[in-house]
């Protein structure tokens, strides 16, 4: 065989090698994991009660912050449901505008979903 043979032929059997290692390496196997809001959407006439997404079925428990836009949270709540109702007084109710709702998605090691969405309250009577 010449002389510089084997130098290509290693080299080609280690990178083989190295990848068939990696692609069975455990870097991350936790699934991809969304979640979906599925209300409050869109323009309402008074201030929402029900808030609901859909699971993250690696979840142990969600937290869920609304926040009135460009304004500090108004509401925050954990919880190990994907429902969530709140309990507001109509003298409480909070005034018409643009509004921001985030779903944070715990499990382990930390956060493993997150989804935000937006509502706008009118405050006018249809």
């Amino acid at each position: 065989m010449p002389r510089g043979f084997w130098s290509p032929v290693l080299t080609a059997a280690a990178l083989g090698a190295a990848m068939i290692w990696l692609a069975g390496a455990p870097l991350d196997r936790r699934p991809a994991s969304e979640a979906a809001l599925l209300e409050p959407t869109g323009r309402l006439e008074k201030f929402p009660r029900r808030f609901a997404w859909t699971e993250v079925p690696t979840a142990d428990g969600y937290e869920i912050t609304v926040t009135r836009v460009g304004g500090e949270a108004l509401f925050r709540q954990r919880g190990t449901g994907t429902v969530l109702e709140l309990e507001i007084d109509e003298e409480a109710e909070p005034p018409a505008g643009a509004y921001e709702w985030e779903v944070v998605a715990y499990g382990r090691p930390g956060v493993v979903a997150r989804a935000r969405g937006a509502f706008s309250v009118t405050g006018e009577m249809r």
